[in-house]
């Protein structure tokens, strides 16, 4: 057993991967034999498959976590201010 964590065992599965799963998942191959030829687990071979059939879609649902506090534009003016003046404080960014 290796002393450490695989990185490709903790990625997210991208929208070609799972498209790959549904693929085989579509030709009649086991979980199993599936996550073995990905080099995936039998739970996230499972996962995408149980989206599929419950939601005909692959992708994750957007909008799960916390909202945000500021809205996209509110950002950028944020952003700005703090690149066009490096050496400005927190109090004159938030006016």
């Amino acid at each position: 057993m290796p002393r450490c964590r695989i990185r490709a065992h903790y990625e997210q599965l991208s929208e070609f991967g799972r498209g790959r799963i549904i693929e085989l998942k579509e030709a009649g191959w086991t979980n199993r034999r599936t996550a073995r030829h990905l080099s995936r687990s039998d739970a996230a071979i499972q996962r995408c498959w149980q989206g599929w059939l419950e939601n005909c879609r692959v992708q994750h649902q957007d909008g799960s976590g916390r909202p945000r506090a500021t809205t996209e534009r509110k950002a950028r003016v944020i952003v700005r201010a703090a690149v066009t003046a490096p050496s400005s404080s927190l109090s004159t960014i938030r006016r």
